[in-house]
């Protein structure tokens, strides 16, 4: 189940304080110790090769670059920095491990590639929610631009030493995401930890996949693939009773692992009673 803020008014982000960068340490168990992924089933040398794999150069000629700037570099000195973007109509929002910032579209087509607003720590999101998700700043950040519904989703993991183990997920109320947003804290797991989230927009939910392990200190092993579909309309709504489902790959096939959930771009949708799909 989801975890909301009360019910009170949200201040627009422009008006929130605003968080400076702090020179944090990851989450107690993120990022160290290596945690490498299982062999899969049949890999190796043996393995037939991938029918649709790409073998040979492509003979279109490659896209170019209408306007380029600089991004949020290794601002906060951590390593990976994990950075994640995406565009929409009016703004371009970039997050990294611990601080997030956005642009304005017009600014960068004109060649002001400074960010409009930020870069600011994580936290300043998630001020007044209370919760692992306001204290942490653990990191693995996703953002997304729903264009289905205009909106916007940003989000991160919180992985307290003992668990349980969360996943924070702020969805802008309007398509400015300067102004105020819905918070939610949804505990994907009592034990298991949801490394790597990646998310995807579909008409029937917003969907992640991780790879989950099992982590005493100061070792982590493989816990298997973790998948969620969360309740998309109560979300883009700000309401509280909105829902997971959770699925423990693991539990059917230890060596899944991996996924990637399908994001839906673009003006075409999906077929209709299309189901998402997991890729590797």
């Amino acid at each position: 189940s989801g975890v909301t803020e009360p019910s009170i008014p949200v201040a627009p982000l422009r008006q929130m304080p605003e968080i400076p960068l702090m020179p944090e340490v990851l989450g107690e168990i993120f990022e160290k110790p290596l945690k490498r992924l299982p062999n899969r089933a049949g890999g190796g040398g043996g393995a037939a090769p991938d029918p649709v794999a790409q073998t040979t150069q492509g003979a279109g000629a490659l896209a170019t670059t209408g306007d380029s700037f600089d991004g949020l570099g290794i601002i906060n000195g951590v390593l990976p920095p994990d950075p994640a973007g995406a565009i929409g109509p009016n703004h371009y929002i970039q997050m990294t491990n611990l601080s997030f910032a956005i642009w304005l579209r017009d600014d960068i087509e004109v060649g002001k590639p400074g960010p409009v607003y930020g870069p600011f720590d994580n936290k300043t999101l998630w001020q007044g929610f209370g919760g692992r998700c306001e204290s942490r700043n653990d990191g693995d950040p996703i953002v997304l631009y729903d264009h289905l519904a205009d909106r916007w989703i940003m989000t991160q993991f919180a992985l307290p030493r003992n668990g349980p183990y969360s996943e924070c997920i702020a969805i802008s109320q309007t398509g400015d995401p300067l102004g105020a947003w819905y918070r939610y804290q949804f505990v994907i797991s009592e034990n298991k930890l949801n490394d790597y989230p990646k998310f995807g927009v579909w008409p029937d939910g917003y969907y992640m996949a991780v790879n989950q392990f099992v982590c005493q200190r100061p070792f982590c092993s493989w816990g298997g693939q973790g998948v969620v579909a969360f309740d998309r309309v109560k979300m883009l709504a700000g309401d509280p009773t909105a829902q997971m489902v959770y699925f423990d790959m693991g539990l059917v096939n230890i060596d899944l692992g991996g996924m990637l959930p399908a994001d839906w771009d673009g003006n075409m949708p999906p077929p209709p009673a299309r189901p998402i799909r997991s890729l590797r």
